[in-house]
């Protein structure tokens, strides 16, 4: 939706609500004059100019809220459709991806590692991470380098489980996550992965895999401690 779609949705919602307000107060006063007929005790002039400046005074301030909200639209609209440029008109990247794999960065990782570990420890499901190393990296030149990243990176995504999580956790290393999995499913996926790695990927870099399983009462810390505990075992 564009600029101009959205300030003018916005000022639509404003006077369907200002309309329903002032009908709102407008029956509430015909109700109360009426009620005053019935009972004898008809409505004086004083009690019909205090009813007309309550609906004036409720009209007055819904015009101030909509004429408020229709200034300040269009700057938070600007805002948001400006704020993924940079100053000279190249659009950043998400904080939450890598860009030279697209896959999730560390942070990326962090949060959705958090997220299935809260659920793990409150419904005792099971879950895996495995870390892989990818060694050599510093002897490839530049393009070398980015080649292998994105080639570990696509056999990776194509190879993990619908649930599974994968992204790069540094410079010389990926993540994989996997729910509803223990050490021995992961061990068998970190296998099947290897197995594709080795093949796909040059012998100049080599790579290593470490699995851990989460355990009731881990925090991030212990469970990638574990982790990377058995990487450099491997």
């Amino acid at each position: 939706m564009n600029r101009q779609q959205s300030q003018a949705t916005g000022a639509t919602n404003m006077v369907r609500k200002l309309v329903v307000l002032l009908a709102i107060v407008v029956i509430a006063e015909l109700i109360v004059m009426i009620g005053s007929i019935v009972v004898g005790d008809g409505p004086s002039g004083a009690d019909l100019a205090a009813s007309i400046v309550r609906i004036l005074l409720v009209a007055l301030s819904g015009a101030f809220l909509l004429g408020r909200d229709s200034d300040e639209a269009p700057a938070e609209v600007s805002t948001a459709s400006e704020a993924p440029q940079q100053s000279d008109g190249i659009v950043t990247v998400w904080p939450n991806i890598d860009e030279l794999t697209h896959t999730s960065n560390q942070r990326g990782l962090t949060i959705h590692m958090l997220e299935m570990m809260a659920l793990a420890e409150r419904y005792h499901h099971k879950l895996s991470v495995c870390l892989i190393k990818v060694s050599g990296l510093n002897a490839l030149s530049q393009q070398d380098r980015e080649e292998t990243l994105i080639g570990i990176s696509t056999v990776l995504a194509e190879l993990v489980r619908i649930p599974d999580k994968v992204g790069r956790y540094d410079e010389e290393s990926f993540m994989v996550i996997m729910p509803e999995a223990d050490y021995a499913g992961a061990s068998l996926v970190a296998g099947r992965l290897q197995t594709h790695l080795d093949k796909a990927i040059s012998d100049r870099t080599p790579i290593t895999m470490g699995v851990a399983e989460f355990e009731r009462g881990d925090d991030l810390q212990r469970l990638l401690d574990r982790a990377q505990q058995a990487l450099n075992e491997a």
